[in-house]
């Protein structure tokens, strides 16, 4: 006969197991909402600045020859992002050695009120697991930016995560008198092999994770930095291919990625 006790035991591990699918299914290759974001290609729209894809457009990229040769599909439903520079940009048109970078980014959109702008109060996290790698000359890239607007409404780059050589560091803009600079810190190696990595800001206070199996990585909310606590900010988040080469423009990376979350809430969350 069987025990009440050893009903409840199976069934509570098959609605674990249960989940735990659900869990894995919500990151399968190629999942992001596609109301979020849009995608920026290094390639003249025909006014001098950035191709933008929106919707199914980037879900049908695989169809424009335009700019497929930077950004992709894979067969394993992964997206391709390539960096390479190009003299295009969302600022403009550039020739090499001016100090401008050429992207194939996930840019953040959000809805048409915020235009995906979010303050530093409450608890913003971007989750996503990629890889960089074919790498040919430099091989330093940002897989993920925050961004802010300055007093002039002009977009920088608040948090920076790069991959160097098979390193993640992360850049935190500091402003001192005088000028501005970016405090770097090395977070670990991942090479050349997947890894998840999370930005989080809560209550103005920036938080960094990253996991590699293939490594041996496990960073845990690292305290990158903490800006003011105001409801006037504005924020977005960028994941992709910032190739920071702008010597070369035979030279080029590879990013794939898999998948992209986001979550914003007004809620302060305590924990880290």
């Amino acid at each position: 006969m069987i025990s009440k006790q050893s009903i409840f035991s199976k069934t509570f591990l098959l609605v674990s197991f249960l989940f735990s699918v659900f869990v894995v299914s919500a990151q399968e290759a190629g999942e992001f909402d596609v109301k979020k974001w849009k995608v920026v290609v290094p390639v003249d729209n025909g006014n001098g600045v950035s191709t933008e894809l929106t919707g199914k457009e980037i879900k049908k990229v695989n169809n424009n020859d335009k700019v497929k040769k930077f950004f992709r599909q894979n067969s394993n439903y992964t997206y391709e992002l390539k960096g390479k520079f190009t003299g295009v940009n969302e600022n403009g048109i550039f020739n090499l050695n001016q100090g401008e970078f050429s992207s194939t980014e996930f840019v953040e959109i959000g809805s048409k009120k915020d235009k995906g702008y979010w303050s530093n109060t409450g608890n913003h996290q971007l989750k996503t697991r990629l890889k960089c790698y074919k790498v040919d000359g430099i091989g330093t890239t940002y897989v993920a930016r925050i961004t802010g607007l300055n007093k002039e409404g002009k977009e920088y780059d608040k948090i920076r995560v790069m991959w160097r050589d098979g390193y993640i560091l992360a850049e935190v803009h500091e402003t001192y008198y005088g000028g501005t600079r970016y405090k770097r810190t090395r977070i670990g190696e991942v090479g050349e092999n997947m890894f998840n990595l999370s930005l989080r800001v809560t209550n103005g206070k920036v938080y960094v994770s990253l996991h590699c199996k293939r490594t041996d990585l496990n960073k845990k909310n690292i305290s990158l930095a903490k800006f003011p606590n105001t409801k006037t900010s504005k924020n977005l988040f960028r994941v992709g291919n910032y190739y920071k080469n702008d010597q070369n423009s035979e030279d080029s990376i590879s990013v794939q990625l898999k998948y992209i979350t986001l979550s914003h809430e007004d809620k302060h969350i305590s924990k880290k």
